[in-house]
């Protein structure tokens, strides 16, 4: 299924209940490059659960997440890290230093 559906969700509810109702329940957060299974990209978004229990309990709801894809040594397969910013904010390369450390890069909003 493509990811565009996804985010045309979002878009429609934004556009029914406005942004800031919106972002009181809702935030979408696009994984680049994730995949079933090992993947150019990223996979390990770290502890969900403790997410959305810290906005449902404490109101504080996420504004970044940190994606992570572990080395596998047998494929050569290197670390990577990647910022994650709730839809439509993404994250860019900043251009200098390398794109697998979630630091090289910074938040746009489309």
């Amino acid at each position: 299924m493509t990811p565009f559906v996804s985010t045309d969700y979002y878009e429609r509810v934004t556009a029914t209940l406005g942004e800031k109702t919106t972002l009181s329940f809702y935030r979408l957060f696009m994984i680049p490059g994730m995949g079933h299974g090992p993947s150019a990209g990223p996979s390990d978004v770290g502890e969900w659960l403790a997410v959305l229990q810290d906005w449902v309990e404490k109101g504080k709801a996420p504004d970044r997440l940190t994606a992570r894809r572990a080395a596998i040594d047998s494929l050569g397969i290197l670390p990577m890290t990647r910022p994650l910013r709730p839809y439509p904010q993404q994250a860019v390369y900043s251009g200098r230093g390398s794109t697998d450390d979630a630091a090289k890069f910074h938040c746009i909003r489309e």
